[in-house]
């Protein structure tokens, strides 16, 4: 099977840290098909247009636009999607866009030229909030991308229903979870002392994640764990607020912000933790937490978006409404209640779901239905 990609995020050269997890999937699908990456997008940014390849072969088309009118980046996107593919698409089976929108507004358009199947891989979150476009007239420039009947990949139950609730539409619709680096996030025999409290948060720190309510409930945790420890991990526009928590509630000692970290010290972080906490006002999988199911370690999460999917009481615990008070109480359940988690097997239920090989043969079962039927 010969697959060609279209991605409007991909970690290429103009943006090395954008999407790990588009990569990660395409990538999961070489053991079973050619794949041929394009990365088009267009960033805010001094007009300028980065093109090359980058050293996985894929190409890339970053242009930068000084002012963002959507229209305008809508049918740019199209117009350079239309000269780059619609001398090559013969050369495919299939060709599949991850993330929709705007490299697919005119899709109905693209159709008329590109004459295979065409499947569209999702992981915005943006569904779930109608992209904040509160004007109805506004929102049907997306929404008419799934009204075309191309079916859609997405990473959790809760993002395609999203989708057809924004789209007020039905299509065609298939679950690829997000992918775990499973030779690198993986159980090991925890180190820590027997009695210790050690508790573990790490991400991209910018909303929708909300690491304050955490924060805040610490200060409560403390008065009856003292001993209880808070590392926190990660970067992000809401990194000083955060340290800044730590030093207004004095938790200097209690709560530790260890800064960015390599996906190496992640996962010893993770697998040294009595637990990971991940508190966030929407997730449309949420691959920390994934990450951290394969070390072994039971995951504290909010109840939101696709997280409820794969945590449940035997690997962790989820809270109901994210208030600081709310996490207190489930924190204090988790230390009141010994540690009744079996590490192994959190671990090894965790890495049969999302492992590469798990997630490549069933994304590519998946393509192949779509080309045939």
């Amino acid at each position: 099977m010969k697959i060609l990609h279209i991605a409007n995020w991909y970690p290429s050269r103009p943006t090395p840290h954008s999407a790990l997890w588009v990569r990660n999937h395409i990538k999961s699908l070489s053991e079973y098909a050619n794949n041929k990456i394009y990365h088009i997008e267009i960033r805010h940014g001094k007009l300028k247009i980065k093109r090359g390849e980058n050293e996985d072969k894929s190409s890339y088309l970053v242009m930068y636009l000084p002012k963002m009118y959507w229209t305008i980046i809508e049918l740019i996107s199209f117009l350079i999607i239309l000269i780059i593919v619609k001398k090559k698409y013969q050369d495919f089976d299939i060709v599949n866009f991850h993330i929709a929108y705007p490299n697919c507004t005119y899709l109905n358009l693209i159709r008329k030229w590109i004459k295979i199947p065409m499947v569209i891989t999702e992981h915005w979150s943006g569904y779930h909030y109608n992209f904040n476009i509160s004007n109805p007239q506004k929102r049907k420039r997306i929404q008419r991308i799934f009204q075309e009947s191309i079916p859609v990949i997405t990473v959790s139950n809760a993002l395609m229903k999203d989708i057809k609730l924004f789209s007020e539409t039905t299509f065609k619709g298939y679950i690829v979870p997000n992918i775990v680096n499973t030779n690198i996030f993986k159980f090991e025999k925890k180190k820590i002392l027997t009695g210790s409290m050690r508790f573990f948060m790490v991400s991209q720190w910018k909303w929708p994640k909300n690491p304050f309510l955490i924060i805040e409930a610490w200060e409560k945790v403390i008065t009856i764990f003292p001993e209880a420890t808070l590392r926190i991990g990660g970067y992000g526009p809401q990194i000083i607020e955060i340290q800044k928590m730590i030093i207004e509630l004095e938790l200097i000692g209690n709560v530790i912000f260890i800064g960015e970290l390599t996906p190496d010290l992640v996962a010893q972080e993770m697998q040294n933790a009595n637990a990971f906490i991940h508190c966030s006002e929407y997730e449309t999988f949420s691959v920390v937490c994934a990450e951290a199911l394969c070390c072994g370690t039971p995951v504290i999460a909010s109840k939101v978006g696709g997280i409820p999917e794969y945590i449940q009481s035997e690997n962790g615990i989820l809270v109901e409404n994210n208030s600081s008070e709310a996490f207190f109480v489930r924190i204090i359940d988790m230390l009141n209640n010994n540690w009744n988690f079996d590490f192994e097997m959190i671990a090894r239920d965790a890495s049969n779901k999302f492992s590469e090989k798990k997630i490549g043969r069933h994304y590519f079962s998946i393509l192949n239905d779509i080309i045939t039927n």
